[in-house]
């Protein structure tokens, strides 16, 4: 397939899963948003210390202490000898995770997690006083929340958040047009759910005069981000129920790589 350079964005539809062929989900139900990429953000200039810098200051916040031992799907990579140490490492010096303080603990490695089993300090009436709890081969980085003010020290994030709103109404656009022409909609779930998010920072984007700052942080406020720093293997997603959402990346290089698409700046800065 051979993609147009002028093209502003590229999306790719279709049934491409992991899930089993014979799922009886009707047709509309069953299309996919596999890609969505943006051929570049609106300006393309940041520079390898901005880059290390956000790097550095968002680690400390993310996962447990800086670590990530909760993707048990596979996005981890496999356990292996070197994870075995990691995993260890983490046990020993890491407070934020139970097993620290749990005292002696079994661990059974599978092929893409550990399984952990060891009592509970403080047990709930009723409950039983052992914890059998996946963990992943650890690695830098995790989930977290940042706080809105961070754009103002790095405004690629405004623009990051701002380019998932246009990608989702460029969907819901799409969406509309293939309903009044009887054709399957696409990541119906996820956009209604980003919809919502939208209609929000919307409000606040009148409430505060107009300000795009405040738009991006309102945005950013009812969102969640995660920090990978390792190479990431094929693996399953699972959302809660009700929870359905489109998942937007942003990938940096250093040092930076001229003319490649995979980096860009900002709008807001």
């Amino acid at each position: 397939m051979r993609v147009r350079k002028a093209a502003d964005a590229v999306m790719i539809t279709g049934e491409y899963c992991l899930e089993e062929k014979t799922s009886k989900m009707p047709f509309y139900t069953r299309q996919k948003l596999l890609c969505l990429r943006f051929q570049k953000l609106l300006t393309s200039s940041i520079s390898n210390d901005t880059v290390e810098s956000m790097y550095s200051n968002l680690l400390p916040v993310s996962g447990r202490k800086s670590v990530d031992v909760t993707r048990t799907s596979g996005s981890n990579g496999k356990v292996n000898c070197q994870s075995h140490k990691n995993l260890l490492y983490v046990f020993h010096t890491n407070d934020a995770l139970i097993p620290h303080r749990a005292g002696a603990c079994l661990i059974i490695p599978r092929d893409k997690h550990y399984v952990v089993v060891y009592r509970k300090r403080n047990p709930k009436d009723g409950d039983t006083t052992i914890a059998i709890t996946p963990y992943a081969p650890p690695q830098p980085g995790g989930a977290f929340s940042l706080h809105g003010n961070a754009v103002d020290y790095y405004p690629i994030i405004a623009e990051f958040t701002y380019v998932k709103m246009v990608a989702t109404l460029l969907l819901s656009g799409m969406n509309e047009i293939n309903l009044i022409s009887d054709k399957p909609m696409v990541a119906q779930g996820p956009v209604e759910n980003e919809m919502m998010n939208i209609e929000y920072a919307r409000r606040v984007f009148e409430l505060k005069g107009g300000s795009y700052r405040a738009f991006c942080k309102a945005h950013m406020s009812v969102n969640s981000m995660t920090l990978v720093a390792h190479p990431v293997g094929q693996h399953f997603d699972y959302f809660h129920k009700g929870g359905e959402s489109l998942e937007n990346k942003v990938l940096f290089v250093v040092p930076s790589i001229k003319n490649s698409l995979g980096r860009g700046g900002s709008f807001i800065g």
